[in-house]
């Protein structure tokens, strides 16, 4: 497990793996809930929208992706210009307190900022 993170009610806990699926969780009593949410690389940081309705994930490739987590759908996905982390990197990502703008970090001490519904 690289990534881990509480949705803002504590009701659910998200992980990101080595092998590109984020899982989650019951908080009370450990349960998976629903199908892994795959991605093409490691998923290296997460973070709830503060609704707890979406999930950002920031993946060793560049990308990030954003999900619905009550359907598994993905709802959008961005791609850092500075391309794939090395593997030293662990990325952060985050969604501002209103949830409108996701900030990723990357390569080279960058920070992007995201319109997070369309990017």
């Amino acid at each position: 497990m690289y990534a881990a993170v509480w949705s803002p009610d504590g009701a659910t806990i998200a992980t990101g793996c080595r092998d590109g699926q984020v899982r989650l969780w019951q908080a009370g009593d450990g349960r998976a809930t629903g199908a892994a949410l795959r991605h093409s690389s490691p998923v290296l940081s997460l973070a709830f929208h503060p609704n707890g309705r979406q999930l950002a994930a920031c993946c060793r490739d560049g990308t990030a992706h954003v999900w619905d987590v009550g359907s598994g759908r993905e709802v959008t996905r961005f791609r850092n210009q500075a391309g794939p982390c090395p593997d030293w990197m662990f990325p952060g990502i985050a969604f501002s307190p209103d949830g409108s703008a996701l900030l990723t970090g990357g390569v080279g001490e960058a920070a992007t900022l995201w319109d997070a519904a369309s990017g």
